[in-house]
């Protein structure tokens, strides 16, 4: 179980987090703000949150993300207008697979 478990750790270490981290840095805009990011070494899933200014600043990320070579398969997976905001943004989640062998 020890070596299961060194294992796995060794497994999230070796990945290439640099492309990952350069690869979201590079689509960085002042129109979309990132809240979180979850990666799923084992499954090389990467779950993104953010909120952006308004529907088309998010349909314009996600077309520079699937610029990406780092990134693919980009769903978003929700997505809500701050009704409440006098500004109206709207928060997004997204999944993407991590390309972790490129």
């Amino acid at each position: 179980e020890e070596i299961t478990h060194a294992n796995t750790i060794i497994r999230q270490l070796n990945q290439p987090w640099d492309k990952l981290f350069m690869a979201l840095e590079s689509t960085a805009n002042d129109r979309v703000a990132l809240l979180a990011i979850q990666p799923d070494t084992r499954k090389q899933l990467i779950q993104l949150s953010g909120e952006a200014r308004n529907l088309e600043a998010v349909l314009d990320y996600l077309a520079q993300l699937r610029s990406q070579e780092t990134l693919a398969q980009i769903v978003l997976t929700g997505h809500e207008i701050k009704l409440q905001d006098p500004d109206k943004p709207v928060r997004f989640s997204l999944s993407a697979k991590w390309a972790t062998t490129r």
